[in-house]
């Protein structure tokens, strides 16, 4: 059994005994409000126990208008079904998918694939449940589970001719920002995303794409076997490569529908093996490395043939009884070679870090309770002769804690300002460096021309990258203020927290793991994009970059916390299409060239801005984690002196002592839970 199926069933076994610890302290729950927000605990650890048994990578797949990716989704996960259909002259193949392919590139919204155990509650058999997401909408609707084909295209595209076969008249008139197919019968445990493609004139499938593009663990982008890749996919194979090279995550490159391609050329060989080896020569012809070898980390092995079509027709075969048949079409399709690259990605990483922040969200729902637990019980054990005291000097610790709460914010925030303006002075260095670096070859190059132009985008990709990781670059010099700056928020931390515990008393620790701080997310998001824009605007002044803030910004806090030193640039660099020099609008090559060379100032304070953003967030969301704990500590405080006045007016209640031998091992217990959990949380 390997390792991440290992730490899966671990995770499984402390998700259903963490929900039979709350079911036990609900039995002894004495207000509403408590046994509803262990009701509320118990189903949130019931929907993590189903993600942590699938969904152990996301996946993004991309490429052209009509490459196939919705094909290929519903192939991957074995729901893609095979019929022959009799017509006038003879039989008609036929096959039926989850998703559908769009007439025109605009009207697809950005659709998943997610699987999901049974057990959810939700009918996910067959075609799976269908749910959709409505512009303006922050919750999912439940459309219905096994719907036809024409339903869930009414939902996927945004089209006039296609809208009428949605479910309810209200549907009709609004817009879907995105779908979602909640899958139990599926073949790899990966959430898939069908991405239409980055730059839509609908900004919400935008915003939607960038999130998924975020979230992604390895892309795999789709080129059609019917056709070679031409110049019209350079700009989304440069945005896949701008990507890969920040963040480093994997491109699994596919070449499907290779059944369309059957016919045999002048050699005597398929046609689909034709374009295969002209589209890995495309790859290494347009993506080298600056020293002009071809850069193996993004291309790989180059694109997998596969046909979800001849798996589909072979399990037909198989199903009719013909397993010989059966057997080679399922060989022929080398379906199971993508989802076996797919799989070892799992093991590779991708399925620790998944099992990981499944334990991260259940320690955050275990360890208030037993922090409850553990007041509870520090109370009952003070004797009675000291109630009064203790309750004097629980006060006096609240009111001091309450005091310090925004005194640590302030100062946080200035020293992470400070930071800021150190990695802001670092940037001055970029602008020569790329000038340095590029200048002389774009003198030679003519960027009007699609190729070429795509040489520079990927030769100014690679040495923003290269002087971020660079010793003095700002990646290198962020790491070193980052790590600082985690510091400083741990010292204030446990300084304010200390400040109010008691070595004898009830204050002690309270079951608060600081480490917990650099993993955790806050609960809410409070970093918003207006005050992003503030403290940018402040680091880089007034003009035209700190006016493009706004939209760095968006970008930027529509992604993750970028708290990791390497790739906090990438949304920046990778840009799709922008920072490209419209070289069309110009005729004269010398002046094209000028417009490239002038255009790097411009990438650079791009990426600056970016930067800082990405940092700003990840620091902000780092102090509103401490926040967080110290306002967990002073409800903590709060408890234990309600707890403390209800000792005081009935000090002699008879079952005190009934009390603590029951609370005695449920501490115990939720200990053992939460350590395991650690340790999971720390197997990344």
């Amino acid at each position: 059994m390997s390792e991440v199926a290992l730490l899966r069933g671990e995770l499984q076994r402390l998700l259903e005994r963490s929900e039979k610890w709350l079911v036990e302290l609900t039995a002894d729950a004495e207000d509403d409000d408590l046994t509803r927000q262990l009701a509320r605990d118990r189903e949130d650890l019931v929907a993590m126990r189903m993600r942590s048994a699938s969904s152990l990578i996301n996946v993004g797949l991309l490429g052209g208008f009509s490459s196939g990716k919705s094909f290929l989704i519903s192939g991957l996960q074995g729901v893609l079904e095979y019929m022959q259909v009799p017509t006038a002259a003879r039989k008609a193949d036929k096959y039926i998918g989850l998703l559908p392919s769009a007439t025109k590139p605009t009207t697809a919204c950005p659709a998943t694939v997610l699987p999901v155990e049974t057990g959810t509650g939700q009918d996910a058999g067959g075609r799976g449940l269908l749910r959709a997401r409505f512009s303006g909408d922050q919750d999912w609707t439940d459309i219905g589970s096994s719907l036809g084909p024409l339903v869930v295209a009414a939902y996927a595209m945004q089209d006039p001719e296609r809208i009428e076969a949605r479910v309810r008249p209200d549907h009709m008139i609004r817009q879907v920002a995105e779908i979602e197919i909640l899958l139990s019968d599926y073949r790899l445990p990966a959430k898939l995303y069908d991405l239409p493609g980055y730059g839509s004139p609908i900004k919400t499938h935008d915003k939607v794409v960038r999130d998924a593009m975020a979230e992604t663990d390895c892309f795999v982008y789709v080129a059609n076997a019917t056709k070679t890749l031409t110049e019209n996919e350079l700009d989304l194979i440069r945005f896949l490569h701008g990507h890969h090279t920040h963040w480093g995550k994997p491109v699994i490159w596919v070449l499907t529908a290779i059944d369309k391609a059957m016919d045999l050329d002048l050699d005597d060989m398929p046609e689909w093996q034709d374009t295969l080896k002209q589209n890995n020569a495309y790859l290494r012809e347009n993506f080298p490395l600056p020293d002009g070898e071809p850069d193996k980390a993004f291309i790989g092995a180059g694109f997998v043939p596969v046909s979800p079509a001849l798996e589909a027709r072979g399990r037909a075969l198989a199903a009719a009884g013909n397993d010989e048949a059966a057997a080679d079409c399922i060989a022929e399709s080398r379906m199971d070679e993508l989802r076996n690259s797919i799989s070892d990605m799992i093991e590779a990483g991708a399925g620790k870090r998944h099992i990981a922040a499944v334990a991260g969200q259940a320690h955050s729902v275990i360890e208030p309770q037993l922090r409850r637990l553990r007041t509870m019980l520090d109370a009952e054990r003070i004797p009675v002769e000291e109630l009064a005291t203790e309750r004097e000097h629980m006060e006096r610790r609240y009111d001091d804690l309450k005091e310090a709460v925004d005194t640590v914010r302030n100062q946080l925030e200035k020293n992470l300002e400070r930071r800021l303006r150190i990695i802001e002075r670092g940037f001055r260095q970029l602008a020569p460096q790329l000038h340095s670096a590029m200048d002389a070859r774009i003198k030679t190059m003519d960027p009007r021309k699609a190729r070429q132009e795509n040489r520079l985008e990927v030769l100014k990709t690679q040495a923003i990258h290269d002087w971020l990781g660079s010793q003095e670059g700002a990646d290198t010099r962020w790491g070193s203020e980052r790590d600082a700056f985690t510091k400083d928020v741990l010292i204030a931390l446990r300084g304010a927290l200390q400040a109010t515990d008691r070595v004898d008393g009830l204050g002690t620790a309270i079951g608060i793991d600081l480490d917990q701080l650099i993993t955790a997310k806050p609960r809410e998001r409070r970093t918003s994009t207006q005050s992003v824009i503030h403290r940018l605007t402040a680091l880089v002044g007034t003009g035209s970059s700190a006016a493009s803030a706004a939209g760095v910004a968006a970008g930027v806090l529509s992604g993750p916390a970028l708290w990791a030193s390497m790739g906090v640039a990438a949304s920046a660099a990778v840009a799709y299409a922008g920072f490209r020099v419209r070289a069309g609008k110009v005729t004269s090559l010398d002046l094209t060239r000028q417009e490239w060379i002038d255009h790097l100032d411009e990438a650079a304070e791009q990426t600056r801005d970016s930067f800082l953003a990405a940092a700003d967030q990840a620091g902000i969301e780092l102090i509103d984690r401490s926040e967080e704990i110290l306002f967990d500590r002073l409800n903590e405080l709060s408890s234990s002196i309600h707890v403390l006045d209800t000792r005081i007016a009935a000090p002699d209640i008879r079952n005190r002592r009934n009390l603590i031998e029951r609370l005695d091992p449920c501490v115990a217990a939720g200990d053992e839970l939460i350590d395991g959990l650690v340790t999971l949380i720390k197997s990344d």
